[in-house]
């Protein structure tokens, strides 16, 4: 009988060639008993003893086991004594990269001449010559591949096992080279499992170098513990109750806490814990990175006891400051990105794997690139660079204003930058100039219209003094155009004091609405018949401490304005009510301020106004009449009036969609009314944590918005545009109730979004938000099928109001 191979130790594969050698030494004794043939012969006790029969259940198990090798992830083959190959399974196929027909019966080194080159020839001799396993790890280069290989020897040959580990061999190394970056980094880093989060805590499993020098503790001494180990007395327990909340929600957590040195100092850390997840998305420890900070909190410590008095002002600028956030960068001697920090996704709307590789230049408005280039140049040169600023052109399309601070490395042939979004940095210094050049032109007019009037004043006197002694009829006639004249310009006169000075007038305390009404039987006489006029007054109107003589100018004005808008016809309308200004409301409106209003809407269906000339449309003598049509005081006297009586007025219009003003005038609300008021205001309706997707390319009203929903209940998403929305959407459309959407937003507008929205989801539910009402934003969100529509800018209860009734249908 031949040489059946011992059990290697239960080893899968040395009990698989066992098997194979069994079968084939009991084949092989059956062939010689019967001379190859299958006639039966008698046992020991002369009974017959049907070889067919035990060839046919050899046989049965050859396939068993053949089956067995075909379905393992192993590669199998068999050589014999004189290297042919007897045996091939699938994956041995697989990993020598020749089918079974260019395998079987061939001499093992004439197919793979390279292998007998190699250790697999050495191997499989010594195995061959000394009836020893052969176990050995080899990379392959024909086939580029390493193996791990075992040869079990027999009296028939060799029963070779292969299995490729190359990916094994490469995720080896990958860990080899982050645990050795890892354990360099200035940051110290522990893992710990993700159970228990309640006491003692998970245990670390894993720490690196940095670790060791911030806690003056040992991997040693450290492996097993929980972190909480290192806390103390001092050691904010709220921090301690916010971490924990975080990692029971499996959500990550950045925080600022004080532990304790292995000497018993206590130092203060900035800790970001991540969790990890496993393929089945389970949770399975947590990733923390702790940063120590003691330096900076001294610092910031320092500073506030010898600078207090600046202490509000550095509030303020740190709440601007956080508001963006800072993107860094590396460019190359070309000015192509090499790094990008993360943040330029929420900056600039790119990721940082978009902008890798592409010129920074690429980016930059084309007016600014010359000037841009001549400040990298520079820079290059050794120069660097601190406040230049340019502007960049996002993702969306819209422009951002960066300023940059950036210096050149010889060493790293490369340029470090730091870039910061200053867009409302910008804008707010753009308002404050146009403020100042308000002032400045408000001081020249009222002095100017001093001059004038002590110019006028005789020649008005003059005409009238003449026309008694002058009777001849042409001289009369000139006279009058004389006088004509000079009582124009003086009306000119005393609207420039209006605008420059708001001449204060008799205050009385007044119903608006009686001004409107009388004003109404005016443009009925007056107006084109082709305008139609409407009214509308909320009952209980509030009164009003002013000027009805100026109030009057006010509503006279913007009714003229929409009369000359409407060339060929079409609705004036004219609003009053009640309203009570809110933190929302004042928060989306700088010029306002929070407390009872009477609001007065003058509205028109005409040419509507463009975004540049709205920017300018209060500015003194800025008309878009013809000449000898229109002065440019119209509006900025208004404006004037308004603002001497305490209120503001807030402009909306789109080109060819209409135009709409609203006037705020203090109210004279009795103390029932105000008592009424802030008990409705307690009464506004709260959410149960219902999820609201919020969308609005403005955002700092997605982020007052936000605000206020979760202040009372909600749960927020936002997007900055349509398409960004229906990504967000897409995903968590099972979980979102409500999408609140602005109807005029770059890429995608709402009425385009609310279509994808109900091709999505037809029962979705949308409420519309626009500047404009009906001419504007409300036939947009009708058009697209939306019953629920709010106009900007809207107050906390008007929202939450609205949004409570959508929920409910």
């Amino acid at each position: 009988m031949s040489q059946v191979i011992p059990d290697e130790g239960g080893d899968k594969n040395a009990r698989i060639n066992k098997l194979v050698a069994n079968l084939q030494a009991i084949e092989l004794e059956l062939q010689e008993l019967t001379g190859g043939g299958l006639d039966a012969v008698l046992d020991t006790e002369g009974n017959p003893f049907l070889l067919a029969e035990a060839q046919r259940q050899l046989r049965s198990s050859e396939a068993t086991l053949t089956n067995t090798l075909e379905s393992i992830t192993d590669a199998f083959f068999t050589v014999t004594t004189d290297w042919r190959i007897g045996y091939v399974n699938r994956e041995a196929e697989r990993i020598l990269q020749k089918p079974r027909v260019e395998l079987l019966g061939k001499h093992l080194w004439e197919t793979f001449p390279d292998a007998e080159r190699s250790r697999f020839s050495k191997e499989f001799h010594h195995a061959m010559e000394t009836g020893e396993v052969a176990a050995f790890e080899i990379f392959y280069e024909p086939l580029q591949i390493h193996l791990e290989a075992r040869a079990y020897p027999s009296a028939e040959g060799l029963t070779v096992s292969l299995r490729d580990v190359t990916r094994q061999r490469a995720r080896k190394l990958q860990l080899r080279l982050l645990e050795a970056s890892v354990a360099h980094l200035n940051e110290g880093i522990i893992i710990t499992e993700a159970t228990p989060i309640t006491e003692p805590g998970p245990r670390i499993v894993y720490l690196n170098k940095a670790f060791e020098r911030i806690t003056g503790y040992s991997q040693e001494e450290t492996l097993g513990q929980s972190p909480r180990f290192l806390q103390g007395s001092d050691t904010n327990r709220a921090e301690l109750a916010n971490i924990r909340t975080a990692l029971a929600k499996r959500e990550p957590v950045v925080a600022e806490l004080i532990n304790y040195h292995k000497s018993g100092h206590p130092y203060w850390i900035r800790i970001s814990i991540n969790p990890v997840t496993a393929a089945d998305g389970q949770v399975t420890h947590f990733v923390a990175v702790e940063e120590d900070i003691t330096d900076q909190k001294k610092s910031v410590d320092a500073l506030r006891d010898s600078e207090a008095r600046y202490r509000s002002i550095a509030a303020q600028l740190t709440n601007i400051l956080d508001s963006s956030v800072d993107v860094i960068c590396t460019t190359d001697a070309d000015g192509r990105f090499v790094q990008v920090s993360a943040s330029s996704e929420s900056v600039w709307g790119y990721s940082s794997a978009e902008m890798i590789g592409k010129q920074y230049i690429d980016f930059v408005v084309p007016e600014d690139q010359d000037k841009t280039r001549a400040v990298a140049a520079s820079i290059v040169d050794g120069n660097a660079a601190s406040g230049f600023g340019n502007r960049f052109l996002r993702k969306d399309g819209s422009m951002a204003h960066i300023e940059w601070s950036a210096r050149w490395s010889d060493s790293d042939n490369l340029m470090f930058s730091i870039a910061r979004d200053v867009t409302e940095k910008v804008r707010l210094e753009g308002q404050f100039l146009r403020a100042q050049r308000m002032e400045s032109i408000g001081t020249l007019a009222g002095g100017i219209a001093h001059d004038l009037n002590n110019v006028l004043a005789p020649i008005l006197m003059a005409v009238e003094i003449l026309k008694e002694h002058v009777t001849h009829s042409d001289a009369q006639s000139m006279l009058r155009t004389v006088g004509e004249s000079a009582q124009r310009g003086a009306d000119l006169v005393r609207q420039v004091l209006t605008f420059a000075r708001g001449i204060e007038g008799e205050r009385l305390l007044i119903n608006p609405a009686h001004i409107v009404k009388e004003l109404i039987q005016v443009m009925n006489e007056t107006f084109p018949k082709s305008i139609t006029v409407r009214f509308k007054k909320a009952p209980g109107l509030w009164t009003v401490v002013g000027d009805p003589t100026q109030l009057q100018q006010v509503f006279l004005n913007l009714c003229v304005n929409a009369r000359d808008a409407m060339p060929n016809g079409g609705l004036l309308s004219i609003t009053m009510e009640n309203v009570v200004v809110d933190d929302t409301y004042s928060a989306m409106n700088p010029d306002s301020t929070t407390g009872e209003f009477v609001m007065g809407m003058v509205e028109d269906t005409g040419t509507g106004i463009s975004k540049e000339i709205a920017d300018r449309i209060f500015e003194p003598f800025f008309t878009t009449k013809e000449i000898g049509k229109g002065t440019g005081l119209g509006l900025s006297t208004t404006m004037a009036i308004i603002k001497a009586h305490g209120g503001f007025i807030n402009l909306y219009s789109e080109k060819g969609k209409g135009t709409r003003f609203k006037v705020y005038l203090p109210a004279d609300a009795t103390r029932a009314a105000s008592e009424e008021v802030a008990i409705q205001q307690t009464r506004l309706p709260c959410g149960n944590g219902e999820l609201i997707l919020i969308v609005d390319d403005e955002e700092a009203i997605r982020t007052i918005v936000k605000n206020t929903f979760e202040r009372f209940g909600y749960k927020t998403l936002t997007a900055c545009n349509g398409a960004e929305a229906i990504s967000i959407y897409a995903q968590h459309r099972q979980a979102i109730q409500v999408v609140l959407t602005d109807m005029a937003m770059p890429i995608m507008d709402g009425p385009a979004l609310i279509i994808a929205l109900k091709a999505m989801n037809p029962e979705v539910k949308v409420i519309g938000s626009s500047g404009l009402n009906s001419q504007g934003g409300v036939a947009k969100a009708v058009g697209a099928g939306v019953q629920h529509f709010v106009a900007k800018p809207y107050t906390a209860e008007a929202m939450l109001k609205t949004l409570a009734k959508v929920i409910a249908e």
